[in-house]
């Protein structure tokens, strides 16, 4: 197979950069999270947005309200280019919560780790689900599955790591990590979703 396509470079202003950070900093220890709005590649505004998630400080769910702002931004010749969110306390590194909460294929998701508040870091990602079916059971027979949240399971296979069985048709990408998470719902309903992880490279403009 064949190497994937990697995204150019997610141009950002500085001053856009920096005002992430500070929105961080303001929210911590809980997550905070916001929408990035621009076009062809480059961030041109922002907007902080409520985090409504049950727990704020180990997750994030951005408020529905701010996601409306995506019909105006269209009407405007823009569209929503990004999702920021923080990690207070971890690397700027999506989790497994953060792949299996991601149906944005097309946005950058941006992570601002204040691990070392005295030097944030802000990395860029693309999570795209490759599918949504596999054989969970015999998944769960054979992977080190670990418990992410209540009734919440992940498992993560690093870039360039050959699939184990199970997971060697379900179209993983070559190159990249994936998140493989299922979400136990009910007695006999389980939502499973593989995850390929990207890293976009971020381009500070001024």
């Amino acid at each position: 197979m064949s190497a994937p396509t990697r995204s150019a470079p997610l141009q950002i202003p500085r001053a856009i950069y920096d005002a992430i950070i500070a929105h961080a900093r303001a929210g911590k220890p809980e997550e905070v999270c916001g929408l990035l709005r621009g076009r062809d590649g480059r961030v041109t505004g922002m907007r902080r947005a409520r985090n409504v998630a049950a727990n704020p400080v180990t997750d994030y769910e951005v408020e529905s309200s701010a996601l409306l702002a995506q019909v105006q931004w269209e009407d405007e010749g823009e569209e929503m280019i990004g999702i920021y969110h923080s990690h207070p306390a971890d690397p700027a590194y999506p989790s497994a919560s953060d792949a299996y909460q991601a149906y944005y294929p097309d946005a950058v998701y941006l992570i601002c780790s204040l691990q070392d508040e005295a030097r944030p870091v802000i990395r860029g990602f693309r999570l795209r689900e490759v599918a949504d079916r596999a054989d969970l059971a015999r998944l769960r027979r054979e992977l080190p599955f670990y418990q992410t949240r209540p009734g919440r399971f992940g498992f993560y296979l690093p870039a360039d790591t050959p699939p184990p069985p199970g997971l060697d048709e379900v179209g993983l990408v070559p190159g990249l990590a994936h998140y493989v998470v299922y979400q136990v719902e009910g007695p006999d309903r389980v939502h499973l979703r593989v995850v390929a992880v990207e890293p976009v490279p971020l381009e500070i403009v001024e």
